[in-house]
């Protein structure tokens, strides 16, 4: 283990994970790499990547909360530390990095970005969605934020239970993925 490893495998703190966060999170899974309960951390006031250990693999869940240019060497002192690694949901560039150090990479998928501000949902390719919209209104659905604590628990985690059941996975494997729903504010 190089000494830049051993200094990246101290405690890393929530103070620590929030500045990551606040600096460099701009991906889908940045809030839930730096809070998902169940989760370890490896890194340094430059940046960490959370993983879960489950026996002798170390899964690490997203990008590193990390500058890009940090990227590289922070991976390479966690996958020396920790020996056998799998990364899940990497963007492209840390994709590039980890076949650039010996990893296998296969897309699973792709992440969709929108920019609102000139979104538009006419047109034949939104009419799912447009269709939605309409169902829900016919129905007299209301649709408004508010705090979990305003609403009943039970029933939430009755509605969120039925639509797991929707699901072609319904048990609870995908919550490192998919984020565990967490009832509270």
């Amino acid at each position: 283990m190089t000494i830049a490893a051993i200094r990246r495998s101290a405690s890393f703190t929530e103070k620590m994970r929030l500045r990551a966060l606040r600096e460099y999170g701009n991906f889908a899974l940045a809030y839930s790499a730096t809070f998902q309960p169940g989760l370890d951390y490896f890194g340094d006031e430059e940046g960490f990547l959370a993983y879960k250990q489950v026996g002798r693999t170390a899964f690490v869940l997203s990008d590193p909360l990390a500058p890009i240019g940090g990227c590289e060497d922070l991976i390479r002192d966690f996958v020396s530390t920790r020996g056998d690694v799998c990364f899940w949901q990497a963007s492209r560039p840390v994709a590039r990095i980890l076949q650039k150090i010996g990893f296998c990479v296969n897309e699973m998928g792709t992440e969709t970005r929108i920019e609102l501000g000139g979104y538009e949902f006419d047109g034949p390719r939104k009419r799912n969605f447009r269709r939605g919209l309409n169902r829900a209104d016919s129905c007299s659905y209301t649709i408004a934020e508010r705090s979990v604590t305003s609403l009943d628990r039970e029933e939430l985690q009755t509605v969120s239970e039925r639509w797991r059941q929707t699901r072609g996975v319904k048990n609870r494997e995908m919550t490192f993925l998919t984020r565990p729903a967490i009832l509270d504010d």
